[in-house]
């Protein structure tokens, strides 16, 4: 792919697996989108394009959640994320004997234990 400059700029199209995250997430389909999702975007970066990116990818993808999730879905994708939002959004959709809630509850009691 060619790469021009002034500014540096790739002259033909681009594929990224978070731009297909993006996509499937615009079109409703929140399953696969969880299974192409590997984590935030870039977590080191502290770049201000990349940041507003990784953001944005999470917003939509708890919006979606937010709608159409699982309670499992919403379980795994907790055990892999730092969000008690999203802890507390796992937590509703599981019924109060599913031992799973333990660990969600000890994640929330630590998070707001050190805030």
């Amino acid at each position: 792919m060619p790469l021009l400059a002034r500014p540096y700029r790739f002259t033909g199209e681009v594929w990224a697996d978070f731009l297909l995250l993006r996509q499937r997430l615009a079109q409703g389909d929140l399953e696969g989108a969880l299974a192409l999702y590997g984590g935030p975007l870039l977590p080191g970066s502290e770049a201000p394009g990349v940041v507003e990116l990784r953001e944005e990818l999470w917003s939509l993808l708890k919006a979606a959640l937010r709608v159409q999730g699982q309670p499992e879905q919403f379980f795994e994708l907790a055990l892999q994320e730092d969000d008690p939002e999203l802890w507390e959004m796992a937590l509703a959709g599981l019924p109060a004997t599913d031992p799973r809630r333990a660990l969600l509850e000890a994640r929330l009691r630590r998070f707001w234990a050190s805030g």
